[in-house]
Parts: structure tokens; C-alpha cells; sequence
């Protein structure tokens, strides 16, 4: 599996992690958000700590900087606005349901923009070899708040699973 199909991958399982949640009943919330909060946090410090700056440090996307840092910071606030809100508030659906939009467009464009045109730049190899630096694992690093410390193996990891 390459580093884009490891990156979709997981996209799928945000996807359906969001589908869960959103047919969740109150009761059931806590723990798929969570695992959803915590698998994003997890999946967004890949990219930002492996994947683009390989992408960036590639001699043939070097000056391609595709990661969009500002949907990141979004959504990320947004988690932390839902995570301070009490599962049974009535504001809680309606701002997760912003915050899935908002997720959405941003899953869609790194799959049907940003993927394609590093598919296009770079070889089968360069992105095998860019998935083995991603699956050995991400240092999580305490700097930014609701982030924790330690490995996180990615080979046969699902990310987004209570």
C-alpha cells in the first residue's frame, strides 16, 4: 500500500466513523467521538509530519506545498469545541454537522486534487518508499493542545475504530 492509498484509507474510515457518529444516539456518542477525534488528530500529524514534507523534500514536488494547514486548524478547532460541549447539548449536532462539511471538502479535494497531482509527479517507488517512513510510525509531540505523547504504529492500524 502506497502513501496516498494509506491516506485514503483512512479517509474512508473518517468517513464512516462520521457516519456512526451522526446515527449515534447520545448514549453511544462518546465513544465513537473520541475514537474519531483521536484517530483524526493521529491521521492530520501524518501528513503534516511525513507525508508533505516528503512530498516537499522530493526533488520533482519540491515546490508543491499542497498541505491546506488552514482546514486543519478548522476542523481541529472545531473538535475541540465539540469535545468541551455536553454530548446531549442541543448545539452539538449542529456544529459537528459544520464541522463534517467541512471535513468533507477538504477529504474531496486532497483525493481529487492534491493526490492526483502527486500520483502524476512522483513514481510507484517514491510512494512506497514515502508509506514505509509513515507506517514505521508518528511521534506525537505534546506542543499543541489535546495532542499526546508516544508511537503509533500504522501497519495494520485502523485509526477510526472505538
Amino acid at each position: 500500500m502506497d502513501a496516498i492509498e494509506l491516506l485514503t484509507r483512512d479517509h474512508t474510515e473518517a468517513r464512516e466513523a462520521m457516519r456512526r457518529i451522526a446515527d449515534a444516539s447520545v448514549e453511544e456518542r462518546m465513544g465513537l467521538f473520541v475514537a474519531f477525534k483521536i484517530g483524526l488528530e493521529m491521521h492530520d500529524r501524518m501528513e503534516e509530519e511525513a507525508f508533505y514534507p516528503a512530498i516537499r523534500a522530493n526533488p520533482q514536488t519540491q515546490d508543491f506545498a499542497p498541505l491546506d494547514k488552514e482546514a486543519h486548524h478548522a476542523v481541529e478547532a472545531a473538535l475541540a469545541t465539540l469535545a468541551a460541549l455536553p454530548m446531549d447539548s442541543p448545539q452539538w449536532r449542529p456544529q459537528f454537522d459544520t464541522m463534517r462539511e467541512r471535513l468533507l471538502a477538504h477529504i474531496d479535494d486532497e483525493e481529487h486534487r492534491v493526490f492526483v497531482k502527486i500520483r502524476e509527479s512522483l513514481s510507484k517507488q517514491d510512494l512506497n518508499g514515502i508509506a514505509q517512513t509513515m507506517s514505521l510510525g508518528m511521534v506525537m509531540k505534546p506542543e499543541r493542545p489535546g495532542h499526546q505523547s508516544g508511537l503509533r504504529p500504522r501497519t495494520g492500524s485502523r485509526v477510526f475504530k472505538p
